[in-house]
């Protein structure tokens, strides 16, 4: 089972989230990036569960990111995708698809993280730390999110309250960690998606 390499977009300087670099040209870190076939994978909390067993793979390089994208068909279901700063390999790339139960290499969502998009990501580095209540400069300090943006596009500013609730699951847009957020009350914030789903938008 091999990995294909991509190397996601820059943020303009300046933008919320992005990380300062003293190389105008840089693009950032290559990632290495690992579709597998899951067709058992149908809702988010079978997706967590499943990246759970992925992040304890032995081997598996520090900074990894796993996630899903809905792969369209019949039926629907979510294709798992591992992304690496480092190529895996042959024997742990092997022992992540076992641990995913995976059926095979899964192209859709192989080629759009390759393309720097994955619909949600549920491993990331600093996941731990985001519990409880957080300013939004903390959060993006603690962890590999770049972004917060609330509804209609709206950047949060840095002293911003969120309410992560203990359920953080970004998404990766142009190759950046980027996390939905809603208001709430108090003033407060918190991840667009809840953390007990109903079943009426439980495929993703």
């Amino acid at each position: 089972m091999t990995t294909t390499s991509t190397r996601p977009a820059s943020p303009p300087a300046g933008a919320p989230g992005a990380r300062p670099s003293d190389d105008a040209g840089d693009e950032g870190p290559a990632r290495h990036v690992l579709g597998l076939l899951t067709p058992h994978l149908r809702r988010p909390a079978e997706v967590d569960h499943a990246a759970a067993l992925v992040a304890a793979v032995p081997g598996l390089p520090t900074g990894a990111l796993v996630g899903s994208t809905l792969v369209p068909g019949a039926p629907q279901h979510l294709g798992l995708v591992v992304l690496t700063p480092s190529p895996l390999p042959e024997e742990v790339a092997l022992a992540v698809a076992t641990a995913a139960g995976a059926d095979g290499a899964g192209t859709h969502v192989a080629e759009r993280a390759t393309s720097g998009v994955v619909d949600r990501v549920a491993v990331f580095p600093g996941r731990e730390h985001l519990v409880g209540v957080l300013a939004a400069r903390d959060l993006l300090a603690a962890s590999a999110v770049e972004a917060l943006v609330g509804l209609g596009g709206l950047a949060l500013p840095a002293d911003a309250v969120v309410d992560t609730r203990a359920h953080v699951r970004p998404r990766l847009a142009d190759g950046r960690l980027v996390l939905d957020v809603q208001p709430s009350r108090g003033g407060r914030w918190v991840p667009f998606e809840p953390p007990v789903q109903h079943s009426c938008c439980s495929a993703h």
